[in-house]
């Protein structure tokens, strides 16, 4: 008997369904079905019987059709069904690769192009930027942030899509609301129309540009392939007699346009769709909790409803709590949830001291629960085992602390987040490598990380710099950084030989672009040039894979590039990076964790399940976090699935509550919920989430066992580990043996035989090798140093100067300030005045007038504006035009502030020298007034937002240091101190009642400077995330917090 016909004679396995999974599986395949699955009911096996049932009832494999929301859930269903029938003609399809399969098989007769490939939101994210002056805003403020504004636009556009709301039937709608004098009259509506007014001529101009250029995104694919459907009858009418029978799993994940599709597709209702009203959490990407009703009213009598309700993964406590968190949920259909599985133990749920001993507490759970014998859902018993354990937490950010605890005390774990191309350290070396290669004579801060990685001393990385510097003193066009590494003798560094491999490596980078095509540089950078992939292709480790998939997806947007600028240079390639890393683009790592702890977010755990689950986090502001509504968002007059009146907090509330839920819900064995009342670096104090406090009454409930964590957690010793960390080869391997077992002459032996490989390697012939030559070398001249237990200092005490904002940066964080000041690693070059410096220029130029007695105007200070203002620093006229209007806002508030102020101006950049602990501090103040009486004022101008209050200015560095300046300079401190925030128009004061809070502060000066003279640098961002986010020496520094 053939294969196809073994497969279609195929039974559905009867004896492993319940009474209810045999109703679905048997239905009639013509009329529609709605199969509410509750988690763990066995909704996957209702599929798969249900597919071979139709097959056993006569319908060809090629004639079904189902749909999916992942790649990932796509291939689960190939492999299940793969074994019980064959599959070869059958389509398991996302709904958005479908939708591209209707366009493309069609393009002849619909004129739509897509020829140019699909694009992606990176892609339309740097388009936006790019084109904001075509859109001639009138109404969104773009400030000083557009890429936010930018992302929340390319997102509403999404929305606007799902909804099948086009640019030209939203023009339409505008032009009817605008006249209507009802709306008019409110402003708050106005003010939101006009604003959609903005948003219209984006949308528009982004849809011009797509199908100019024959592209389409994936929100595209669904629309057009429902627009040629509902055009093209003829085409309609032949997919619509293809498939006999279509599938949706995940029904709840549904947006409009898709169910629209579905709809087309199935008007005698030969549907079936599998889903749970309760596990709707994706809303944010259009899924609307009224879906399961549209289907009922759409097929109305003709649909038949099962609801699967008994649960095969959990203990009667956990399906009993999960049951309970919903029950007073609004407009849901209630399911009585059953099991016939064991009670089991009750949910814990632990109120922790801090969120640190939150994490120490999972930490020690987690290691007394390993090894432990655990019932199985198959009967059988065997020991706990790490990928029997996962970590949910609401979002990403949340997670890492948790990894990164169990990684400390040897337990393997894998952190389920989002690849971050950008700040990932693979993706890092990369634009580094391009960085060179675009403009090697101002890379310097790119050939730094290339120094660092390729083990150059911080000693000799100095010195480098140093004399870079001095070079470059003379010369604006370059740092000179390539310079010396491609032309120095290196005198006096003990890493010659290693400096003149990285000059040769330098040489090849700056060659690059005249020979090749941007996505040919990037592929030569990569596989040829350097061992960035080859590195990674020794082993499979998660970290591995992850790092293989950024460099891939580099290498995509070098191609995507490409397509869309086909004449681009490198400098516009690394542009268009530029603008993606300020849009914080993320990839899905989409690949499996091998025998580890899984850590992810609640969404990522979705559709698994696992023997043992730890909830963190569940707090107030944490679970449910703060509800931020849509900036962009379809009127209810225009949605067909979800307008703005799904857009308020009791339904975000709502989906949170479900969220919850669904972590609930991949337990099988145990459950632990856990909160913080305190974020150590906080002073805010948290109590438990309402889901846990009003929905589950916990304190009370019989099914809970509440614990109270102390807190024993202590502060561990930093660790540091090799960042490529990877499997080394055979000879790798015995060197590092031999080196450890002190076997000196065989190391040297296999070292000479690495480099016999090397030059191989490059001359196809191990023929005139000499390893004489990899011997002439000299010992480092530090080792003397070292081992009479001395150090090379990087400072150089007697020369050391500092500044109020060299102190700043120190406390911001040490290893800033050790990159800035000590290292001199080289920072962008500022080649314009920004906004900021205008404006204090004009600043300036006012007071050195009222200082000498002459008048100031606002006139006079717009003709300093004009003559300051430089356009061509501005690449959009909408940002210039916005900054300057911000400018003479300022220059507005200065002078009402002048006008008003009866102080006599007695310096202006006053310059400064004093003394602490014998070390110079140098600065200037920008405004030093004196009263009648003869007190002094000291004056800051801050352009920027104001973070600043009356209850932390007294700890501000650069007050404190200006009062010790002037009492210095003039044997008096001033009576006041102040931060004046010209754009907010708030003057922030520090009142100096007497010495004592100066003296105190002037202590913490004093132990800033001790530190930095002890060389005490190492990594610790005050704000951690955001302080490392705006660091220039983020791609150098691998301690930078990347999320």
């Amino acid at each position: 008997m053939s294969k196809q016909c073994e497969k279609e004679s195929v039974e559905i396995d009867v004896e492993s369904l319940n009474d209810l999974q045999l109703e679905a599986v048997q239905a009639s395949f013509e009329s529609p079905l709605l199969v509410l699955a509750g988690p763990g009911t066995g909704k996957t096996r209702v599929i798969v019987e249900r597919i071979k049932n139709m097959v056993k009832g006569g319908i060809k494999p090629s004639e079904i059709l189902c749909l999916t929301f992942s790649e990932k859930a796509t291939l689960e269903m190939q492999e299940r069904l793969e074994k019980e029938i064959d599959i070869s003609d059958m389509k398991i399809k996302t709904f958005h690769s479908f939708a591209y399969e209707i366009l493309d098989e069609n393009i002849l007769e619909s004129g739509i192009g897509i020829g140019g490939g699909i694009i992606s939101r990176a892609s339309e994210l740097v388009w936006a930027m790019n084109n904001i002056d075509k859109f001639n805003f009138k109404n969104i403020e773009l400030g000083n942030n557009p890429f936010k504004i930018l992302e929340s636009m390319i997102d509403g556009i999404m929305t606007f899509k799902n909804e099948l709301v086009t640019p030209e039937e939203l023009r339409k709608f505008l032009k009817n609301k605008l006249v209507d004098k009802k709306i008019t009259k409110d402003p708050e509506k106005l003010a939101e129309l006009e604003q959609l007014q903005d948003f219209q001529k984006m949308y528009a101009n982004l849809q011009k540009f797509l199908r100019e250029n024959r592209l389409v995104d994936f929100d595209d694919m669904v629309m057009l392939a429902v627009e040629l459907l509902k055009e093209k009858k003829l085409i309609l009418s032949r997919y619509q007699k293809k498939f006999k029978c279509i599938l949706v799993d995940e029904f709840q994940d549904t947006n409009y346009a898709q169910f629209e599709l579905l709809k087309q597709l199935t008007p005698s209702g030969n549907v079936t769709v599998v889903g749970d009203e309760d596990q709707s959490i994706y809303r944010f990407q259009g899924a609307y909790s009224s879906i399961f009703a549209d289907f009922r009213q759409n097929y109305n009598a003709k649909i038949k409803q099962v609801i699967l309700a008994q649960n095969y993964r959990s203990t009667k406590n956990i399906v009993n709590l999960a049951s309970k968190l919903l029950k007073n949920s609004p407009n849901r259909v209630q399911k009585n949830i059953t099991t016939e599985n064991e009670g089991g133990s009750k949910m814990i749920v632990a109120r922790c001291a801090h969120d640190m001993a939150e994490v120490d507490w999972i930490r020690k759970k987690i290691q007394s629960m390993l090894g432990q014998d655990l019932k199985r859902r198959d009967g059988t018993t065997s020991p706990v085992i790490s990928r029997d354990i996962t970590v949910l937490t609401r979002t990403k950010r949340d997670g890492k602390k948790f990894a990164l605890a169990l990684h400390a005390h040897g337990i393997p774990a894998a952190f389920v987040g989002d690849a971050e191309i950008f700040s990932s350290s693979i993706g890092r070396d990369l634009l580094a490598y391009l960085d060179i290669a675009n403009n090697p004579s101002k890379a310097g801060i790119s050939i730094n990380r290339i120094l660092k990685t390729h083990g150059i001393s911080e000693l000799n990385t100095a010195k480098i710099n140093q004399t870079a510097r001095t070079y470059a003193k003379s010369c604006v066009y370059s740092d000179y950084l390539f310079e010396v590494l491609t032309k120095e003798k290196f005198y006096g560094i003990d890493q010659k030989e290693e400096l003149e491999e990285i000059g040769e490596l330098l040489k090849i980078l700056a060659s690059l672009e005249h020979h090749n095509t941007v996505s040919q540089t990037v592929h030569k950078i990569l596989m040829n040039v350097t061992d960035l992939y080859k590195n990674l292709t020794r082993d499979d480790l998660p970290e591995t894979k992850k790092k293989r998939k950024i460099l891939r997806e580099l290498q995509h947007l070098a191609n995507e590039f490409e397509i869309q600028n086909n004449s681009g240079t490198l400098k516009e390639f690394i542009q268009y990076l530029q603008l993606l890393n300020s849009f914080d683009v993320e990839i899905q790592e989409g690949f499996e964790i091998p025998d580890a702890i899984r850590v992810s977010t609640i969404h990522q755990s979705k559709g698994r399940e696992f023997p043992i689950v730890f909830i963190a986090d569940v707090a107030q502001r944490k679970f449910p976090g703060d509800y931020r509504p849509k900036k962009f968002y379809v009127p209810d007059e225009l949605a067909k699935g979800f307008g703005i009146s799904s857009e308020k907090r009791e339904f975000y509330l709502e989906e949170e509550k479900r969220l919850f839920y669904v972590a609930i819900s991949r337990a099988q064995n145990h459950v632990f919920v856990l909160y913080a009342k305190k974020i150590l670096e906080k002073t805010r104090l948290y109590g438990p989430s309402q889901f846990l406090e009003k929905d589950l009454d916990f304190e009370n409930d019989s099914l809970i066992k509440v614990i109270d964590v102390d807190s024993e957690y202590k502060h561990p010793q930093p660790e540091f580990y090799n960042e490529k960390d990877l499997l080394k080869n055979d000879l790798q391997k015995l060197i590092i043996r031999n080196t450890q077992q002190s076997q000196i002459s065989s190391a040297l032996k296999n070292i000479l035989n690495l480099g016999k490989i090397q030059y191989f390697e490059k001359n196809n012939t191990t023929v005139g090798f000499d390893y004489k030559k990899l011997l002439d070398i000299e010992p480092s001249i530090n080792l003397e140093f070292e081992l009479k237990g001395k150090k090379i200092p990087l400072i150089n005490k007697k020369s050391l100067t500092l500044s109020a904002s060299q102190f700043t940066k120190y406390s911001q964080c040490p290893k800033k300030y050790k990159f800035s000041h000590v290292l001199r690693v080289p920072e962008p070059s500022q080649t314009f005045l920004s906004l900021g410096n205008v404006v204090h220029k004009i600043f300036q130029t006012l007071s050195f007038r009222q200082k000498d007695g002459k008048p100031i105007s606002q006139k006079l200070a717009y003709t300093l504006l004009e003559q300051y203002w430089d356009s061509v620093s501005y690449n959009s006229d909408v940002k210039e035009k916005q900054d300057k209007a911000r400018a003479k806002k300022m220059i507005k508030n200065f002078l009402k502030w002048t006008s008003s102020n009866s102080n006599k101006v007695v310096g202006v950049e006053l310059a400064f020298n004093i003394k602490l602990k014998g070390i110079t501090v140098r600065g200037k103040i920008d405004r030093l007034e004196q009263d009648d009486q003869g007190n002094y004022y000291v004056i800051d101008y801050k352009t920027g937002a104001c973070f600043e209050t009356v209850n932390t200015i007294s700890e501000n560095i650069q007050m404190n240091v200006y009062a010790l300046a002037i009492e210095q300079k003039f044997h008096k401190l001033p009576v006041q101190a102040s931060l004046f925030y010209v754009n907010d128009d708030k003057l922030i004061k520090y009142f100096i009642a007497d010495s004592k809070s100066v003296d105190i502060f002037k202590q913490k000066l004093e132990g800033i400077i001790e530190s930095i003279l002890n060389e005490e640098f190492e990594a610790n961002p005050a704000e951690g995330f955001w302080t490392c986010k705006h660091c220039p020496f983020k791609n150098i520094c691998d301690e930078a917090v990347k999320s």
